[in-house]
């Protein structure tokens, strides 16, 4: 049996392959294979034919491989040789959308295989091809139905994946099973495959009951961790500013914190109120920084919802006031 060496891609194959991967479809189209002995110094990449052809071949199936690869069997007989020859080189042709068929892989063998002439005696062989088409979209090939039959190595690969028939008699192909775990179509359960079943359910619902303690015991620990806060400053206040929010711009925080710079007693001021002190059925909340005449209470500041007081903070030396709202996640 001839060694072949490793099935390269063409310059044109390999241009092929390129458009394939975007989206080009490709169709391996033949076989041919040949007698020649490629010269000294001949780069295989940019040969475009096989050397020698002495018969091509119709393809007669597919099959997509692991890695990128790709199987093209190719059935063949030595009918109309007239004399023996020497199977030295095998050659894959493919054409794009284009129409325009090339050499897409090529490989050669150095200990080739003799093929007798056909008044030797019939022979009959199939050769597959292994080439790379990498992440291509569609790739085809042109079978010739007329010159396809089953060997015994396309025999034996079927029957590893055909499907068993019902059996005339019985009307079923149904077969008694102690599994629990199969999906089959044609197993029935056997007596101890229930028994194991409900066995399986019992634990089950131990398991159940176990975990439903577990989850009570991780929510209680939920509640108990740590939270961070995100401030997120909404606007900034000046002595003599009034101004009127809605409460739903403050939908996604929980608290609002009010801070203030100045100098003297206000100096670092800030005040925290809980979101919901304001949402007492009310649209909105009021904030007025005013100036007193008392000399104690230089500023006043003033918070109201739609008019209702809810605080008031009395500070000395305030001139810029800002307003938070502030988010609580786990930390």
């Amino acid at each position: 049996m001839a060694k072949y060496i490793g099935t390269i891609l063409t310059k044109k194959g390999k241009d092929l392959l390129v458009r394939a991967t975007l989206g080009e479809v490709i169709t391996f189209t033949k076989v041919e294979i040949g007698k020649g002995i490629i010269p000294e110094g001949t780069i295989k990449e940019d040969l475009v034919s096989l050397i020698e052809t002495f018969k091509t071949l119709s393809i007669t199936s597919t099959t997509v491989l692991e890695a990128g690869n790709y199987r093209v069997r190719a059935a063949f007989n030595n009918s109309g040789i007239s004399e023996d020859t020497y199977l030295r080189e095998i050659g894959l042709f493919a054409r794009g959308e284009d129409g325009i068929e090339v050499l897409y892989s090529y490989c050669d063998t150095a200990t080739p295989d003799l093929i007798p002439r056909e008044s030797s005696g019939i022979l009959e062989r199939v050769e597959d091809i292994i080439t790379y088409i990498s992440s291509a979209g569609t790739v085809n090939a042109v079978i010739d139905q007329s010159n396809v039959y089953v060997t015994i190595k396309d025999l034996t690969e079927g029957l590893l994946t055909k499907e068993n028939k019902f059996t005339k008699k019985s009307g079923f192909n149904l077969v008694i099973s102690h599994v629990v775990d199969s999906a089959s179509k044609i197993l029935v359960a056997s007596a101890l495959a229930v028994k194991t079943a409900y066995d399986k359910g019992l634990e089950a619902l131990g398991l159940a009951n176990t975990n439903k303690n577990a989850i009570q015991n991780n929510t209680e620990q939920i509640e108990n961790l740590s939270y961070k806060e995100e401030l997120v400053l909404i606007a900034d206040f000046h002595v003599g500013d009034s101004h009127t929010f809605p409460l739903t711009k403050f939908d996604d925080y929980t608290e609002i914190l009010v801070t203030g710079t100045g100098t003297g007693v206000g100096e670092g001021f800030s005040a925290r109120r809980d979101i919901s002190i304001f949402k007492q059925n009310l649209p909105n909340f009021k904030i007025n920084i005013m100036d007193n005449d008392e000399p104690h209470y230089g500023n006043f500041a003033r918070i109201t919802t739609d008019g209702v007081d809810v605080t008031s903070l009395d500070i000395t030396g305030v001139t810029l006031y800002k307003i938070y709202g502030i988010k609580k996640t786990i930390g």
